[in-house]
Formats: C-alpha cells, sequence, structure tokens
C-alpha cells in the first residue's frame, strides 16, 4: 500500500502487505462515510505523518482480513488479523465498511462482520444468497445485497447485521450493478448497464423513474458519488468504453425527478478503479494499469476534464521468462526497486491447492460430502472410501471420525436425496437407504436392495428425478425411488436391466443437473469396451435411443453436465461432446499424458490422475485449469457452515481439505533483481540481483549475486560476480557441435589503473543429486562498449556501437570469428535470436517503412516478426523483410504491417518466449511487454484461422456504429483505426480474458 500527500500527491511510505490486496476501505469509528461519498481532509494523509490516519481495512484475494491502524506510541502503522485465510469464506469478496463497521460478503452469502465497538469479536451468519454481484452498507447496522437471477432480474436483499435476520427483499425486473444507498433520504440510487432509477428498497417497494431513465447505450461498469445541495445531486459513472460521465439529478417543484449527463471526458482504456477524492478531483485507473488523479469542472469547457498526476510502478518489472517445467508452462517476473529486497511474482496455469486440514488415509478410492441435517445447504459429513472399508468423518471447524450407522463395506456411492429426505450408499453388494430419527437426527438404515448381476462397479445417481443407476460386467440396472410398504419411508425399486455386448466401462445420466437438481435426466450415457460407441439409453427402459461415434476406443471415464458431456480414455485424451440436442454432437479433443477419472465436484469435475484437471461446469469456455498437486486419486466438494466451499482430494497417502487459490505465487529473492534467464535442458531458472555496497569502493557501489532455482522455485546455487565488477546483460545458449547449455555473461570490470574493460564470461552450472556446481569457465575481453550479449544459431553475439561480434567456443575459450559491421538503416543495433532487446528508436509509418525517431522504444525480434513500441505506446508489429536483417538471417520477401494496438503505458521491457498460452489459433511464440506502471501485456500473434473470424467481428463493430449514429470521439478513433489498419489484434473493444476453443464460440 502507498501512502500519499493529500495536497501535492508526493509518495510519503510504502507498506508491504504480503500478499495481494482484492480491496481497501477506510474504517471510520465516528464519521459517517461509505465508498459512495466524498473523502473529507479526516479521510486521507494531510501531512506526511500517519496520526491523521483512519484505520484501513484490506481484503486479500486468500479472504484474509486485515486491520491496519496508525500506533501513536511506535509511530507505525501495526497491522491486526481480523479473519485468517483458512477461516474465510469462498471467493469472491465483496468488503464494505460504514461508521466503524466491516462487513466482507462473498457470493454465496456468506458474511462475516465485525461491529465498531469490538472489532475483535468477529461475527458471521448465512444470507442465504446465491450469485452475489455487489454488497454496501445502508446504515451501520443493515446491508444491502445485490445479486442476478437465472431470468436477468435483479435480486436485492437487506440484512439486519444486530439481529442476524432479513429485514427484507424483492426482485426487479432490470439488470442493476450498483446502489448508492439515501441518495435522497430514504431513495437509493440504483445503477445498470443502461438504466437508472430511485427506489425505497422496503416493504412498500417504491419506483421512481426519472423523466429520463435511460442511460443511452451507456454500459456503466463504476459509480461514485457526489453529494451537492438538497434539490440537485450528482453522481460520477465510467462506461466500459473509457468514458467519464457526470449524471445530475434534479428534484423538481412537483416532487418528480429529472436527469442530465455531461459528458467529461474518457480513457482509452476499460476503468477498473473509479474513486473520488473531492468535490472536483477523483482517481481512476484502467485495465492496462495506469493511475491517474484528474480534476473537473463541468461548467468549464477549458478544465472539464484535465489529468494532475499518473502514478507509477513502486514494484517496477525488470525483466520477464516464461518457464517450462515439462508439464506446465509459467510466466516470472521479477520485481523491485534499487535498494530494497525484491520478489518473484509466477502465474501459472495451475490451481494451488491450500488445505488447512489433512486425514492420513491411504489407497482412496471415493470420497463423498454428506448433509447430515435435513433441509440444510451445508455439509457435515465426510465418507471416505478405500478398498477394504469406509471411513466416516464430521466437519465442523475441526475434522474428526466418528461411528455411524452407515456401512462400513468399502462404498461405491453415498450421496443424498434431498427431495426424497434420505441418503442412498451404494456398496459392492447392495444399496442401502437411511433416514433420520425426528428426535436424534441419527440417521438409520430403512431399506436395503441386493444386487442381482454381481459385484457393483460403476454407478452414477440422478437427484432431481430420483434414480440410480449401476453395472456389472456388461449388465446394467437402474432403479427409482417410491415409497415403501410403510408411510414416508423411500425405497429402491428396480426398473429394469439390460446386458449389452460388451463390458461397461463407464457409466453417467445425460444432461444431470448438477447446479439446481430441478431438471431431471431423461437419459442414461453407456460406455463399452473395445468399441467407439457412446449409448444414450432411456432412463426407465434402457432401450437405446442413440448413439455417439466418439473418436475414442474403450472409454475409461465420464462425467456430464446440462449441455455438455467428456469421455476420457486410456490413453489420457479427453473428449467434449456439446450441440447434440437435433445433432450428432460437436466434438473437442485434448489430450492428456495419463488417464483421467472424472470425480464430480458440484460445479467441477476434478480428475483423479497423475496429471489432474478441474473442469468448470459452468464456464462458457469449459476451460481445463491444471491442479497444482502431485496426483490425486479422488475427489469431492465441501460446502460448510463457516468455511463456505471447499475441496476434499486424496493423493494416496493423504487427505487433504482446502480450496484452490489461482492468485500468483510470490518467491522473496534476497537483493534487487536486475534480470532472468531460464536453462531450458536442465530446467533451471537464472536470477541476477543486486545489493547496495556502502562502504565499498566500488563506483557502482553494488555486487551482483546469480541465483540458480529449480522449476519448483527452490534454491540450488548462488554464483557471485568479483569484486569491482558491473554486470550488463547475459543469455543463455549452445555452441554448435556443443550440447551443454551455457550462461553467458555480459560485464563490466574496473582495473587496477581506474579503468573499465567490458568481459564476456562463460558460466556452466551442473545439477546432480548430492548438489549443484557453477563455475566460470573463461573470460574474454571487449574492446569496445557492448551493450548486450545474445546466443543465435550456434553462436554467441556480443553487440556494440556500430558491429557485432560473433565469438565460438573452442579448447575451452571463448574464440572471435568475426567483427559484423551494422548496415546503415537498420533499426535494431541486433540480430534475430528469438529473444528480448532494448534498443534506439523504430516506429511504424503508414507506407509499411520502418522509419527513425528520436524517441527510444523497446522492440522485439521473432522469426518472421517485429513488433515495435513507440513513444506514443502505440506498438505496431510488421512481418520482416530482407532489408531490415542481415543476409545470414535472410526471412521471407515483401513487408505487411500486421496492425496497430495502443498499449496504454509506456513500455520498459518487450520479449518473445517460449508458448504460454496453447490453442488451435496460435502460431509461433508469443510476445510479452513490461510496463511502468508495473502492468504485464501479452500479444497473441494469430494463425490464418482467425482472418475471417476478425473480419466478421470488426465488420459488425462498424456496421453497429453506422446503425447506432452519433458515437463518442473515442469510438470514432478506434473505428477508423480499424478502418484503416488490416489488424490482426482484438483490441479492448473486443478484450478476452481466455482462448475460445472454436471459431462458433468466439463469433458468440
Amino acid at each position: 500500500m502507498a501512502f500519499f500527500d493529500a495536497t501535492t500527491y508526493s509518495p510519503i511510505d510504502t507498506v508491504n502487505t504480503s500478499e495481494s490486496i482484492l480491496d481497501m476501505k477506510f474504517c471510520h469509528p465516528n464519521v459517517e462515510w461509505n465508498e459512495t461519498d466524498r473523502v473529507t481532509s479526516d479521510n486521507v494523509l494531510s501531512a506526511p505523518t500517519y496520526r491523521n490516519l483512519n484505520p484501513i481495512v484490506t481484503v486479500g484475494y486468500s479472504g484474509a482480513v486485515t486491520l491496519w491502524k496508525y500506533d501513536q506510541k511506535t509511530s507505525k502503522i501495526l497491522r491486526v488479523q481480523l479473519l485468517k485465510q483458512e477461516e474465510s469464506s469462498e471467493p469472491p469478496y465483496f468488503l464494505t465498511t460504514l461508521r466503524g463497521s466491516v462487513v466482507v460478503a462473498n457470493s454465496h452469502g456468506m458474511l462475516n462482520f465485525w461491529k465498531s465497538s469490538n472489532l475483535g469479536t468477529r461475527q458471521f451468519m448465512d444470507a442465504d444468497m446465491r450469485k452475489i454481484r455487489y454488497a454496501i452498507m445502508k446504515d451501520s447496522n443493515e446491508l444491502i445485497l445485490l445479486a442476478r437471477t437465472m431470468d436477468r432480474q435483479t435480486y436485492i436483499k437487506c440484512v439486519d447485521l444486530n439481529r442476524k435476520s432479513i429485514r427484507y427483499q424483492q426482485v426487479i425486473s432490470a439488470m442493476f450493478t450498483k446502489i448508492v444507498p439515501n441518495f435522497y433520504d430514504n431513495l437509493h440510487l440504483l445503477v445498470g448497464a443502461n438504466t437508472i432509477m430511485l427506489a425505497t428498497l422496503n416493504s412498500r417497494n417504491q419506483m421512481i423513474p426519472l423523466a429520463n431513465n435511460s442511460l443511452d447505450e451507456k454500459n456503466v461498469i463504476l459509480v461514485s458519488g457526489i453529494k451537492n445541495s438538497f434539490d440537485k445531486k450528482s453522481i460520477l459513472l465510467a462506461e466500459k468504453n473509457g468514458q467519464i460521465v457526470l449524471a445530475e439529478i434534479t428534484k423538481n417543484a412537483d416532487d418528480d425527478y429529472s436527469l442530465h449527463f455531461i459528458e467529461l471526458g474518457s480513457e482509452k482504456s476499460r476503468p477498473v478503479v473509479l474513486s473520488m477524492l473531492a468535490s472536483d478531483t477523483f482517481l481512476i485507473a484502467t485495465k492496462n494499469g495506469s493511475s491517474t488523479i484528474v480534476k473537473f469542472q463541468p461548467e468549464s469547457a477549458d478544465l472539464r476534464y484535465k489529468r494532475v498526476t499518473t502514478f507509477g510502478s513502486f514494484e517496477p518489472i525488470k525483466d520477464t521468462v516464461v518457464i517450462d517445467s515439462g508439464f506446465s508452462t509459467s510466466l516470472v517476473t521479477c520485481n523491485g526497486g534499487d535498494n530494497e529486497d525484491g520478489f518473484l511474482r509466477i502465474f501459472k496455469h495451475t490451481m494451488h491447492f491450500v488445505a488447512p486440514l489433512m486425514i492420513p488415509t491411504p489407497n482412496v478410492t471415493g470420497l463423498f460430502n454428506l448433509k447430515l441435517q435435513l433441509n440444510s445447504p451445508f455439509d457435515r459429513g465426510l465418507a471416505v472410501s478405500t478398498e477394504e472399508s469406509t471411513r466416516f468423518f464430521l466437519i465442523y471447524g475441526v475434522i474428526k471420525e466418528t461411528r455411524t450407522t452407515f456401512s462400513a463395506e468399502p462404498t461405491r456411492l453415498i450421496t443424498n436425496f434431498p427431495h426424497h429426505n434420505c441418503i442412498v450408499q451404494v456398496v459392492p453388494s447392495k444399496s442401502l437407504i437411511f433416514i433420520p430419527e425426528p428426535q436424534t437426527g441419527i440417521w438409520r438404515g430403512v431399506a436395503e436392495v441386493a444386487s442381482t448381476i454381481g459385484n457393483i462397479v460403476h454407478v452414477d445417481h440422478d437427484v432431481a428425478s430420483g434414480s440410480i443407476v449401476y453395472s456389472s460386467g456388461n449388465v446394467v440396472e437402474a432403479f427409482s425411488f417410491s415409497l415403501g410398504p410403510h408411510e414416508n419411508i423411500p425405497t429402491l425399486w428396480p426398473q429394469t436391466n439390460r446386458q449389452f455386448m460388451t463390458e461397461v466401462t463407464c457409466l453417467s445420466y445425460l444432461s444431470k443437473d448438477v447446479i439446481n437438481t430441478f431438471y431431471n435426466a431423461r437419459q442414461i450415457l453407456v460406455g463399452l469396451k473395445d468399441t467407439r460407441e457412446i449409448q444414450a439409453v432411456d432412463a426407465v427402459t434402457l432401450d437405446t435411443i442413440r448413439t455417439f461415434d466418439f473418436p475414442i476406443i474403450s472409454p475409461f471415464s465420464m462425467t456430464s453436465a446440462r449441455d455438455y458431456f467428456i469421455v476420457s480414455d486410456v490413453s489420457g485424451t479427453l473428449v467434449k461432446c456439446s450441440g447434440y440436442e437435433n445433432a450428432a454432437g460437436h466434438f473437442e479433443i485434448r489430450k492428456t499424458p495419463t488417464p483421467q477419472k472424472m470425480c464430480d465436484a458440484f460445479q467441477t469435475t476434478i480428475t483423479a490422475s497423475t496429471f489432474p484437471l478441474v473442469i468448470s461446469k459452468v464456464n462458457m469456455e469449459r476451460e481445463y485449469k491444471r491442479v497444482g498437486v502431485g496426483s490425486i486419486g479422488a475427489a469431492c466438494s465441501l460446502e460448510l457452515e463457516q468455511q463456505g466451499h471447499y475441496y476434499a482430494l486424496s493423493n494416496g497417502e493423504h487427505v487433504r481439505i482446502g480450496r484452490f487459490n489461482e492468485a500468483a505465487q510470490i518467491i522473496k529473492v534476497p537483493g534487487s533483481p536486475e534480470k532472468m534467464a531460464y536453462l531450458e535442458d536442465t530446467k533451471v531458472l537464472v536470477v541476477v540481483t543486486s545489493m547496495s555496497q556502502r562502504d565499498s569502493p566500488n563506483p557502482y557501489n553494488r555486487s551482483y549475486h546469480f541465483i540458480f532455482m529449480d522449476v519448483a522455485f527452490k534454491f540450488l546455487k548462488r554464483f557471485d560476480l568479483e569484486y569491482l565488477e558491473k554486470f550488463v546483460g547475459m543469455s543463455t545458449g549452445k555452441f554448435i557441435g556443443n550440447e551443454t547449455e551455457y550462461t553467458a555473461v555480459l560485464s563490466r570490470r574496473q582495473t587496477t589503473t581506474g579503468s573499465f574493460v567490458n568481459c564476456v564470461s562463460l558460466l556452466k552450472f551442473v545439477r546432480v543429486p548430492t548438489g549443484s556446481t557453477c563455475d566460470r569457465l573463461c573470460t574474454m575481453e571487449i574492446p569496445e562498449y557492448a551493450s548486450s550479449v545474445k546466443f543465435n544459431d550456434g553462436f554467441l553475439f556480443v553487440i556494440v556501437a556500430h558491429s557485432t561480434y560473433k565469438l565460438d567456443f573452442v579448447n575451452g575459450q571463448l574464440e572471435c570469428l568475426a567483427k559484423i559491421p551494422t548496415k546503415t538503416g537498420e533499426p535494431m543495433e541486433t540480430i534475430n535470436e528469438n529473444k528480448d532487446l532494448q534498443s534506439s528508436s523504430a516506429q511504424g509509418a503508414s507506407s509499411g517503412q520502418i522509419i527513425h525517431s528520436e524517441a527510444k522504444p523497446c522492440a522485439s525480434v521473432s522469426n518472421d516478426l517485429i513488433s515495435v513500441i513507440d513513444d506514443g505506446y502505440y506498438l505496431d508489429s510488421y512481418y520482416l523483410t530482407e532489408g531490415l536483417i542481415s543476409d545470414s538471417l535472410r526471412i521471407g520477401n515483401g513487408m505487411v504491417p500486421r496492425g496497430r494496438y495502443w498499449l496504454g503505458a509506456a513500455a520498459t521491457n518487450i520479449k518473445t518466449d517460449r508458448d504460454l498460452l496453447q490453442s488451435e489459433f496460435l502460431q509461433n511464440q508469443q510476445v510479452f511487454f513490461t510496463t511502468d506502471t508495473g502492468s504485464v501485456g501479452m500479444i497473441l500473434q494469430l494463425n490464418s484461422g482467425w482472418s475471417q473470424i476478425i473480419e466478421d467481428i470488426t465488420t459488425a463493430a462498424r456496421t453497429r456504429a453506422v446503425t447506432l449514429g452519433e458515437v463518442s470521439g473515442l469510438q470514432h478513433e478506434k473505428n477508423e483505426q480499424r478502418s484503416s489498419t488490416p489488424c490482426d489484434y482484438i483490441d479492448g473493444d473486443f478484450f478476452l480474458s481466455k482462448m475460445f476453443s472454436t471459431s462458433s464460440r468466439i463469433r458468440e
């Protein structure tokens, strides 16, 4: 957290929070204020001290809640932990404060809150509300929650925190995203994507439409309030396209209200933060990482939208690298200032699993969650089945094994059937039904059905229809619930059984409703051995209705959701089938290195495998994410009352209970990071750091250290440069005819006479089970000032002002083979080597030629593409021609401009590196750039499969702009760019956070 002077905006100090912060709010014990009010002088630092600082509450991505306050005795900021990570509920989190009260809500309605009278005592309650989008305090005792219903309506609920009860609730037939409480006395302002209105939000349910309640196609995403006179109030709106609008609402004489808009200005990128600092000053931050203080005066045409200052990064990114661990790739950034220890931030496709609870249980074959109280949404029990028996555990804050009336035989399935108020357990020889005793709540067995087809192997169930199906060998048998001979005691009645031609290898109900459990599954999928067919049979008669011809043989496991199902085979191939309602189905194939057994876990599927995956059942893209654990033998989900949504995973020796964390991993390193490189053969990351040496006569006043880490970021070895030796650059690679991978280091040394020489050294890192070594093999002096060193095509190149030295490694020494002059007119003093470079000027002109400018942008060269970022924050990409590179690296004929993209911030580094994202629409390596605001961007080079898609999207954008008539200046500028550039980029209007799997889904 960074603290600034409220008048000059100059930095005062920074505080390390030790984790990524999701949100923060001031906590004002004696000030009536919330996030929609203007900030008074008491709420910010008015002098370079902390004495006037009100307490600050932060919520991290992990769910931890922390209070920060100034201590008068020590004159320091103290950190008070209000809620630990393991005690928090499921993300995402919504933080709101008012008059010293603090509330943290999650999207599933679990509330943790603290009252101003005793911030040390946490209280919690379940608001019984799902898909929460927004939370805000109405007053110090009442909380307003806003959620979205399935039919795109808005569900609003007011919670009394004192009584832990619901004051009122209502559904509004419009989509609202923000609420400003008490905008006019007891009237609250509701703002949505394209509508705005006033409402009482109480039992009288009074709705007051404004004279002009349409936002005129405005897509509002942020709201910040300003209080004015009694009859006229204003609110600031930020639109998705960057437009900043002032909405003035006036109360007329006859008690109706009118609405008037004033367009103040615009940002070129999507706003993510909008915060009022004073009546004419606000802070706006955008998705590309820029943060700006803006003053506005609506009545002044000249000063309507004036930028005061822009904040840079306090932890600048020094370098990026993509590492490949063999089963996944990660993007690593090194961050930190010049005179403090830095850190590495690791972005992975894998999901970290944080497990505060653990049960030592080997050879687990199945995990099952149990609700032990009728009509309770929370799980209190966990059944752990092994090859010999089944153990049962109670979970309530802690986990404890318990004796129950359930069978201790190995369990194929045990689950709640809430529509029938019972639990069904399937063991190899039979099915058992349990109901709770009304007085004690103890579950007792009331019926059992013996298997008539032998030992049960595969089983699936459908809660909505009250049905179970299982198989043994090549026989399938289906059951359904009905009332037994005694009233209100359910039993299972066999419907029918069927014999197939070959052994049944997997079963699943088709189109199973795993979210709401209201939609009856009417068909069962049956996978058969040594065949490509998946048969869909009637859930009652087991007659074949249709057959899917799958591109795999002998399915191994399967799972189903409302609109798709996934089948795996023993080779690890996953095939997803969708769009099968009126057709044969659309197949999407994903290959993995090991077999994947599907374990249903509520809204996700977790695969039991040595290469485990998490598959979302509610995400449109059906994204597959790697689980960051060694292996999984079984899995299930748990909905816990205090902690929220958890998962139980078995790794062969233990059952671990925790949840997934997708936040970036942070690794601290000693010293300030300077540069990184990756040794691909040994899979080792090299990080160069520097430390200040106050008493050293070294003119650079720093010592330099090479830290070697494995792909799990464990320390392996440290190598130090010599005294009075300054690090300049490095590169990793091999020489022709030599399979050893070296690290080339470019440095400057001070001689005994006080002069400086440029040196190139070779480091050899050797990793063995007993330890690791790093030796400097040789050093060669370069007579000219060298700017960088690069491996390329089996040689080492040292780049100087007007030429390039070409080196080879012969007989243990570096040898200069040639000195190559730089061609006149070349845009870069470098060569094509698929890595990064920072050099003098190159800027794209509309004529398709590279011209020089006085700016000093950074650029990247790949096999056939040059990407240049100019001083206007624009990225221009060009396919290379012969004239831009040396004769020995000639590529292609003619140069084609590939596109122009506005980055939104000054770029400090750009690098073309190995693939981080894999998709059928991507080709070659991917380009990563960093900005001075501390952001990381990625540029995807798209293959020809995108050509028609891009044309369709840009045509649709132009058509929409024409049909809407008058467009904003910002939108007009973007449309002009699209019209004049054959762009292969997805720009800000079509920003995609994930790569879609099919062209039809991209168009959607």
